[in-house]
């Protein structure tokens, strides 16, 4: 199956893709600890009411704001998306496992001996997926060189592609996009090297570190750096440091950032059973008594990241903030794995010093690094409590008891689980945690780790610090920060909603069809968001077909198609001019569509402004019964026809259907002026409303009609006071002129060519004739 299909996939880009807007957000000026509002997709005023709980005051800082956008993951204990993660978490799962015999026999590697080239350990975290599979026909490979491919690389190509869907990322290929990849082990390599059949040309790219990076920017032509980091376990941490580091130097406009950590080998759990850092009971218990060292475990994480103003630009959905990263070095300590507290307190400090914030122990929590090493985690609990302590409790925690130590792909889920807090406002428990461990300062700092998911503290700012140490002294910090909640007014919902779906394959599109019915079945109340993710922000693949669903989410998928050109279809639009309108056109638009009517109103402004305003309005003309309706005299068929097409026009822009030519019939012209761009709005319905006052002065009665002949035909029959108003086809035209010499010429037409089409236009105005002249002189 294409990974972008995979259910976990669609339910990640449901789940991030609505429902964030800048309105109410001032970068340059915020003295809070947020960023962006959050608003319904479906709100029609937005405006009011944002939400400012957990303020602080903070100096402006010089760096802009970087926002994630993008999240996908593959964790241990089947998690695919972040809410399966957040599951994991609040109900305080632990993913341990023994070592799968499709990783390496453990059991031939296991002593507790202490024996030179054993495991002190048979338990672990392991991915719950093949992780030799990969969907090649997505990619541009060969078979040979999958067959050699990395699983490093195969499950990052599916996250990634995974990340940028979950962000709602179109036409990102070819961009100035930076890839920062986080690495630990070389097993694959390991095991290559022990294999003399697999040796060849493939090798290098396939195996060799640097390729990690390189084949996801190569893959999805991202044109921005491309770098594999291995500091270790703080890789994938210091992926985002520099990855931030790029955008704000202008390196590039965006980064995808990874890390992936997967275990195909015992060589390098044997050398770290060596230097003693692993847990004898597999076990992961930081911050306890008990805790004996770190669980290894597998994971592949990537997030996409940008300046926050480039996301709000962009429409991006917002999960998180970054208002700061640091990373140094321990420096010279005891011995190159022993830790500094004094460098990781300096860091923190420095990292705050960068986002301009004051007072750290306002931060709701401290995502440590804490891998339940004996040395590690009162060392780091010292310096965080140094930094964060002296106001209160200090609340702390760490991921790896519930997901294990993924190593140089560890700094990211903790990144995750902080954004993930953030977005419930709820502090999620630690597990293995029940008699402190002695060497920490509990009392002298106030740290507490709660067992229990908690609220989150009304004290404290909506900002959480992750942590990230590498065993030879490379260190990373990052300050994670939550949007602006903001409220919107609800506006009906649509009964019906269009669904389109496409994949890589006819299969994958199957597959994705039903996974969307089960999801929508289940999420009634988010149809609206479900039609706009996958109608707006997804990627077009060949493979295409649409559906529309009822209120209950049920659908019949349409047959499906196979485009193979690249290249978007053509669309022209047509613009009717007067003529064409009814008593209770455009109703079903303004209620179902917050944006139309937010546009007929804010068109009505503008005519309010006008030096000769109406005193009536567009949206209470729309609405008004068919016996009150007044919208086929001319002062108000003018301007409502051009602002309910010029409304429809920005309907379609916002699903991205964009015409590639226009062409406007009589006051049409007007609004294909505007669609093309040759008047602004605001000229546009000045312009139509005008154009109504000055053909109201025109006294002269008239009638206009509508003739199926073509113009030659249609000559043969005109009469004094009828003319030839407009050809608009080889097979239609349009008659203007006195009434009672058009009425002749319709019967003539009627008696001689019976079935012709033959049609008055309700107008009492004779357009395009002789009658306009008084109004031009």
């Amino acid at each position: 199956m294409t990974p972008a299909m995979s259910n976990a996939t669609f339910a990640e880009g449901v789940e991030g893709t609505i429902g964030y807007d800048g309105a109410g957000f001032d970068e340059t000026s915020s003295n809070t600890e947020s960023g962006p509002s959050v608003a319904s997709s479906s709100g029609i005023d937005r405006n009011d009411a944002t939400a400012t709980p957990n303020s602080e005051p903070v100096i402006e800082s010089d760096l802009p704001p970087i926002a994630i956008v993008g999240i996908g993951l593959r964790l241990p204990g089947n998690v695919s998306t972040t809410n399966e993660f957040w599951d994991l978490l609040v109900n305080k799962k632990s993913t341990r496992c023994r070592v799968p015999e499709s990783r390496f026999n453990v059991d031939a590697f296991y002593s507790d001996s202490g024996k030179p080239g054993t495991v002190n350990s048979k338990y672990g975290h392991y991915l719950d997926v093949d992780i030799d599979r990969l969907d090649a026909s997505f990619f541009s490979m060969s078979r040979a060189e999958v067959e050699r491919l990395d699983p490093h690389q195969r499950l990052l190509l599916e996250v990634v592609w995974e990340c940028m869907e979950s962000g709602g990322q179109r036409n990102w290929r070819g961009k100035n996009i930076g890839c920062y990849v986080g690495v630990y082990g070389d097993d694959w390599l390991d095991l290559a090297a022990k294999d003399p059949q697999r040796l060849g040309m493939y090798r290098i790219t396939s195996s060799a570190e640097f390729g990690v990076a390189n084949r996801l920017s190569y893959e999805f032509d991202l044109k921005g750096p491309s770098m594999t980091i291995r500091t270790a376990c703080s890789s994938s941490l210091i992926g985002l440091h520099e990855a931030c580091q790029a955008i704000y130097s202008g390196s590039c406009d965006s980064a995808v950032v990874a890390g992936a950590n997967v275990i195909v080998s015992p060589t390098l759990a044997v050398t770290l059973t060596e230097q003693g850092v692993i847990s004898p009971s597999g076990i992961c218990r930081s911050f306890d008594k008990k805790a004996d060292g770190y669980v290894r475990a597998e994971a592949v994480n990537a997030v996409y990241v940008k300046k926050l103003s480039d996301a709000l630009r962009d429409g991006d959905p917002i999960r998180g903030i970054i208002r700061a990263t640091g990373s140094n070095f321990d420096g010279r300590t005891s011995g190159i794995t022993n830790p500094s507290k004094e460098s990781q307190e300096d860091l923190i400090r420095r990292t705050y010093r960068a986002a301009n914030i004051a007072n750290p122990s306002e931060t709701g929590f401290v995502e440590c690094h804490g891998t339940g090493t004996a040395v590690g985690d009162p060392l780091e609990t010292s310096a965080v409590g140094k930094v964060f302590g002296g106001q209160g409790e200090v609340i702390i925690g760490s991921v790896k008891p519930n997901v294990g130590h993924s190593e140089g792909a560890s700094g990211l889920t903790s990144v995750i689980k902080a954004v993930l807090a953030l977005e419930h406002e709820t502090v999620p428990p630690n597990i293995n945690f029940s008699e402190p461990n002695p060497k920490m300062g509990w009392q002298e700092f106030g740290l507490q780790v709660p067992t229990d998911a908690m609220p989150w503290p009304t004290n404290r700012a909506a900002r959480v610090s992750v942590n990230n140490f590498g065993i030879g002294g490379a260190n990373a910090h990052v300050k994670s920060a939550r949007p602006f909640r903001k409220t919107s007014l609800e506006a009906a919902a649509p009964q019906q909603h269009l669904l389109l779906l496409s994949a890589n394959d006819s299969g994958s599109l199957k597959s994705l069809a039903s996974q969307v019915q089960e999801y929508a079945a289940k999420n009634e109340d988010r149809l609206a968001d479900i039609s706009f993710t996958l109608g707006a922000r997804r990627e077009r693949l060949a493979h295409r077909a649409f559906a529309v669903a009822d209120e209950t989410g049920q659908f019949q998928l349409s047959s499906a198609v196979q485009c193979n050109s690249k290249s978007s279809r053509r669309i022209n639009f047509v613009f009717t001019g007067q003529g064409a309108q009814w008593a209770g056109m455009a109703v079903e638009l303004l209620d179902e569509f917050p944006s139309f009517l937010a546009d007929i109103r804010h068109m009505d402004k503008l005519l309010q402004g006008l030096r000769h305003a109406p005193l009536w309005s567009m949206e209470e003309e729309l609405s008004r019964a068919p016996g009150q309706s007044r919208i086929d005299q001319p002062e108000f068929a003018q301007p409502i026809c051009t602002a309910v097409q010029i409304a429809i026009v920005r309907l379609l822009r916002s699903w991205n259907v964009e015409p590639s030519a226009v062409v406007g019939h009589s006051s049409g012209e007007i609004a294909a002026a505007y669609a093309a761009g040759s008047l602004t709005l605001k000229a546009a319905i000045a312009v139509a409303y005008y154009r109504g006052q000055v053909t109201r002065q025109q006294l002269r009665s008239g009638s206009m009609a509508a003739v199926g002949l073509s113009p030659s035909l249609v000559r043969q029959y005109l009469k004094t006071g009828v003319v030839v108003a407009c050809e608009n086809s080889a097979r239609s035209t349009t008659l203007s002129g006195d009434s009672g010499a058009l009425d002749s010429v319709l019967e003539k037409i009627k008696v001689d060519k019976p079935d012709c089409f033959v049609r008055k236009l309700k107008v009492d105005k004779a357009y395009h004739s002789h009658h306009m002249q008084e109004v031009g002189d």
